[in-house]
């Protein structure tokens, strides 16, 4: 692909928390960029929304999705819908509109309870959410061996940063444990302070799904992740170390929900070789975070 031209651009789920990241950045570097969510209408489980697309399209990232494990366990019916639905229109119209490449972002949900996943490695889907995310890769792949088209599959493991969705309380770990750490004292965590996951900071993912761009990637599956195992208590020792406010913090198990993986960590050398690296630290990312959330609040203040 030729990436000095400038590329017509399908993000869908591009008002979401990373969608609405990546449609900024590539926008920046003056692709012309069709944004597609449901919150603004343009539901792509709705076939005509792509269809009535004018434009000769170079590329899709498909974003759009049912985006969490209990999400998928509450509304299992739901899950199903936005999650197989939506893919099989994309495939469809890039099938018939000749695109020449669609993205996808996937989860490291596949792989179940695994230390040290590796994109070789057998999955083992425990949730209906990661059934759901692990049929649009077998689709994806389908139709592009079937099209001629390229590919390029991203699993994404827990992504967090400014811009993330503070509504839904049981979406994202790192904004749960945040959020309740900014608001109280109390701390409500669903199952082991030991279970673990691996924590990306959002401009690290744009990063990484930039380079989907490439013929490098393509037809290829890549862990986004940083390696780095982080179980829930450090996670919580981490955000109460960057508030730095004094406070005594109460962290009570309420007990694990269906379809909830222990723990999870990607193994992203494949990624790394292309040049890619996570940069940002636990830390500095917690405290960006933080900052949003409060800022968001309009009440509260962080200590420098």
């Amino acid at each position: 692909m030729n990436l000095d031209k400038r590329l017509n651009i399908i993000v869908t789920g591009g008002s979401g928390f990373i969608g609405k990241h990546l449609v900024s950045k590539l926008r920046s570097m003056n692709h012309n960029v069709i944004n597609l969510d449901s919150i603004d209408g343009n539901d792509v489980i709705d076939y005509d929304v792509l269809d009535r697309i004018e434009e000769d399209i170079d590329v899709i990232y498909h974003l759009a999705a049912q985006p969490y494990g209990r999400g998928g366990e509450l509304d299992p019916h739901l899950d199903l819908k936005l999650n197989t639905q939506a893919i099989l229109n994309v495939n469809l119209f890039a099938e018939s509109r000749n695109v020449s490449k669609v993205i996808y972002t996937s989860t490291m949900a596949v792989y179940g309870d695994n230390a040290d996943s590796k994109e070789t490695d057998d999955v083992n889907p425990l949730s209906n959410y990661a059934v759901s995310k692990l049929f649009g890769e077998y689709s994806l792949k389908k139709f592009a061996r079937n099209a001629g088209m390229d590919y390029t599959i991203f699993r994404v493991w827990n992504t967090y940063g400014p811009g993330q969705d503070l509504k839904n309380e049981y979406k994202g770990l790192v904004q749960a444990m945040c959020r309740q750490c900014v608001n109280s004292t109390d701390v409500k965590v669903t199952g082991s302070l030991e279970r673990y996951r691996d924590l990306v900071y959002v401009d690290d993912s744009i990063n990484a799904l930039l380079l989907g761009l490439e013929d490098s990637t393509n037809n290829e599956t890549y862990n986004l992740s940083t390696g780095v195992k982080i179980t829930v208590k450090q996670l919580i020792d981490t955000i109460i170390e960057v508030l730095n406010n004094g406070k005594e913090y109460n962290v009570k198990n309420i007990g694990e929900h269906k379809g909830d993986q222990f723990g999870c960590v990607g193994n992203s050398d494949k990624l790394q070789k292309l040049g890619w690296s996570p940069k940002t630290k636990l830390g500095d990312g917690l405290k960006n975070f933080i900052n949003y959330i409060m800022k968001e609040s309009d009440e509260y203040s962080i200590s420098k």
